[in-house]
């Protein structure tokens, strides 16, 4: 993922929470904003309690990975937020990358209806 799709203020994390509602599933809560830009912005926030900085930051990598990899499901023009949840200490990679895909195409189709 480059540096221009990360988004890592804090005020940014935020200012997203605080007005969107979130999608859930079992593994992640994901908030979505419209951004003023034509870039897509990505923040992935690992809570302490699922364990070391060494755990954290190997789930952050392969989040990045798997977004990396299906870009076609981010929106141009939005900031996404992505908190991971303590379950998915139980799940391998390739479940990760189902779960976090779901995720996803759940958030399109809601708003392609919604748009439409």
């Amino acid at each position: 993922m480059k540096k221009i799709n990360i988004l890592a203020s804090s005020r940014d994390f935020e200012k997203i929470i605080k007005k969107n509602k979130p999608y859930f599933s079992p593994y992640f809560k994901l908030y979505i904003t419209k951004n003023e830009t034509n870039i897509y912005k990505v923040g992935i926030a690992v809570p302490k309690t699922l364990g070391n900085a060494v755990i954290r930051n190997k789930i952050k990598r392969q989040i990045k990975n798997i977004l990396d990899n299906n870009k076609k499901l981010l929106h141009l023009s939005y900031n996404y937020i992505i908190i991971v949840r303590k379950d998915v200490l139980k799940l391998n990679f390739n479940k990760i990358e189902i779960e976090l895909i779901n995720l996803l195409n759940k958030e399109r189709k809601y708003n392609e209806t919604k748009y439409n």
